[in-house]
C-alpha cells in the first residue's frame, strides 16, 4: 500500500495531525515506537485506582477558538460535551495550587504570576510562546 503522508509519533501532535489530514483525504500512516498512542496524554493504573497522568491545561475550547476548530474538523466535536471548570487544582507533594479560571487564560495567566513570583521570566518566556502557538493556528486557519 502506498500513503500520501507518514506522520512519525503517536503523541497529541501526531495523532491530531493523522485525523486532520485523514479528513482532507490523504492516506496516513502513523508510526509509534511505544506500546500505545497519546504520548505524555496517559493515565496509569495503581491499587485498582487510575490516574491521570497528564497535567495538562487545554485552552481554546469555546466556539470559535483554536482546540475547538481542530476538534470540529477531526470529526471529534460532536462526541463531546465541554462543561465550565471554575477552578483548577494541582496537588503536588509539597503543596497544592488552585487556581481561578473563570476569567479565562488572563485569570489563569494573573494566578500563576501571583503564586510564583520569583519565576517571572520563564513565566513571560513561557506564555509568549503559547500566545505565539494560538496566534500561528489561527493565522493558519485564516481567522485573523
Amino acid at each position: 500500500m502506498t500513503y500520501d503522508v507518514i506522520v512519525i509519533g503517536g503523541g497529541m501532535g501526531g495523532l491530531t495531525a493523522a485525523a486532520l489530514l485523514t479528513r482532507r483525504g490523504l492516506r496516513v500512516l502513523l508510526l509509534e515506537q511505544g506500546e500505545r498512542t497519546g504520548g505524555y496524554v496517559t493515565s496509569f493504573t495503581r491499587g485498582g485506582f487510575t490516574f491521570d497522568a497528564t497535567g495538562a491545561f487545554l485552552g481554546g475550547c469555546e466556539a470559535g477558538e483554536e482546540f475547538y476548530t481542530i476538534l470540529g474538523q477531526t470529526g471529534a466535536l460532536r462526541h463531546l460535551r465541554f462543561l465550565p471548570v471554575a477552578t483548577a487544582r494541582n496537588i503536588y507533594p509539597d503543596f497544592t495550587l488552585d487556581l481561578n479560571l473563570q476569567g479565562g487564560f488572563e485569570a489563569y495567566i494573573s494566578g500563576v504570576r501571583e503564586l510564583f513570583p520569583h519565576e517571572r521570566n520563564g513565566l513571560e518566556s513561557y506564555f509568549a510562546l503559547i500566545r505565539k502557538i494560538g496566534e500561528e493556528i489561527n493565522r493558519f486557519e485564516g481567522r485573523r
